[in-house]
């Protein structure tokens, strides 16, 4: 829908990406209002690990524009191609940041509606005690509930991603909508693979997947972990997420840290190499590293009993 550059704000000095839209698109009053939805959509939303985004029109063409913030760093997707599956230490950092991002976009009625790990951008850190910081993106798809009375008039989403509810028009669209896409975040980082059996199809078929996420039963993921050829990882972790049960993203990471990945603190220091700039989604950077988690010690008196985990299962 347009182009993304790098420019320099005038007043700070300060670099932005700068996205235009395709003046061949410019005459449609709807697609004019999707290109700065994101804007809206990210201004009402508490939270750093949202990008953030303004929005204006050039004058002469009237052509829309958005400016955001220029982060430094790359995807989770391409991380997961880099390096493989995540510890469970490391997908614990993760899944901190990206349910922080779900849980103030929840409370402020806006749903995400295509979380993957595409839109999920480990940012170079400005703080000396991370590594990155995440960046859940593109909310231009974005449901705002309050408006549209919780129903679904489309299917959209990315199909791998998606919840039973979005490939139905008319469907109750919730945050649980965004909590079904964090369990499947949640098991591509602990195993590095989709969970999805069609995935693994040289050419996936659309009819296969929906047959598996609509019709078929589906089954823990310790199940299919161990089905694909990774229980160790499985059983480390414990628990996964199951969407319909975990109400809303904050939950879930209550739940999740509950479990045994407990937050903890993360002594790292910057990226070894300083990776390129990059525009938050159009152009990946370098990889930057990830944080090395510092282990805790055995504990000299016995551990408090653990909560029962009755929203999550393995």
């Amino acid at each position: 829908m347009g182009a993304v550059y790098v420019a320099e704000q005038i007043a700070t000095g300060r670099q932005r990406a700068l996205k235009l839209m395709h003046p061949g698109l410019v005459s449609s009053r709807e697609l004019r209002e999707k290109f700065t939805l994101e804007a809206r959509v990210g201004a009402r939303i508490a939270s750093e690990h949202v990008v953030e985004v303004a929005a204006g029109v050039e004058p002469t063409s009237g052509s829309p524009w958005l400016a955001m913030e220029l982060l430094t760093g790359e995807a989770l997707s391409h991380a997961l191609k880099r390096s493989g599956a995540f510890t469970v230490d490391e997908t614990a950092i993760v899944l901190a940041q990206v349910c922080h991002a779900l849980g103030a976009a929840h409370t402020a009625g806006i749903v995400h509606r295509d979380l993957k790990p595409e839109n999920v951008f480990l940012a170079e850190s400005r703080r000396a005690s991370e590594s990155y910081t995440v960046k859940v993106l593109d909310f231009g798809i974005a449901k705002v509930l309050e408006a549209a009375r919780g129903s679904n008039t489309r299917a959209i989403g990315s199909p791998l991603w998606m919840a039973p509810e979005q490939t139905e028009r008319n469907a109750e669209i919730s945050p649980a909508t965004d909590v079904w896409a964090l369990g499947l975040v949640m098991f591509t980082l602990l195993t590095g693979k989709s969970f999805w059996l069609a995935a693994d199809q040289q050419e996936m078929a659309l009819s296969a997947f929906l047959r598996e996420l609509v019709l078929d039963e589906i089954p823990k993921a310790s199940v299919r972990a161990a089905a694909l050829g990774v229980p160790d990882t499985m059983a480390r972790a414990r628990s996964l997420p199951r969407g319909r049960q975990a109400p809303s993203a904050r939950s879930t990471w209550r739940a999740t840290s509950r479990s045994g990945s407990t937050r903890r603190s993360v002594a790292t220091g910057r990226a070894r190499a300083a990776p390129e700039r990059a525009s938050y989604a159009e152009v990946p950077g370098r990889a930057i590293s990830r944080p090395r988690v510092a282990r805790p010690r055995a504990p000299k008196r016995a551990p408090a009993r653990r909560r029962p985990m009755s929203a999550f299962a393995a």
